[in-house]
């Protein structure tokens, strides 16, 4: 059995940092409960240009990552039919990028759910550690 996620988001909101996250747990066989990210990680991640594919296990179950760029916006809709599920990953601690979110956020929700794809959609509040609590309640 293999599922596909796609992970989308507005620019910089961590969609890198995610999937290496979920490679690293599942190279490691889960998590313990010490598990943070290590700087190595948080040092390493650039900007995805297009599309970074990679396949992690999970249970036995294989998991294809499909993380799609922000400067591909306009095309998240065309990888949508062949996803298990879509992963929308939001920076919290920087509101100035709430608008462009909301826009995109709304366009996967008219694609995902308007349509008859019916996928789950999990909204990811991302660097929630870098703000102040009440900051991601306006989103």
């Amino acid at each position: 059995m293999s599922l596909e996620l796609v992970i989308i988001g507005a620019e910089g909101a961590g969609k890198s940092l995610i999937a290496k996250r979920l490679k690293e747990i599942s190279h490691n066989n889960g998590l313990d409960g010490n598990d943070i990210f290590p700087l190595s990680i948080l040092n390493t991640t650039i900007p995805t240009v297009g599309m970074e594919i990679s396949t992690i296990k999970i249970d036995g179950i294989s998991v294809i990552l499909r993380e799609l760029g922000s400067s591909i916006s306009n095309r998240w809709s065309s990888y949508y039919p062949e996803a298990s599920g879509v992963i929308f990953v939001v920076d919290v601690s920087d509101m100035g990028w709430y608008p462009n979110a909301l826009v995109l956020l709304h366009e996967a929700i008219a694609a995902l759910f308007i349509t008859e794809l019916q996928k789950p959609l999990l909204i990811a509040l991302n660097k929630l550690d870098m703000c102040d609590s009440t900051t991601y309640t306006i989103f």
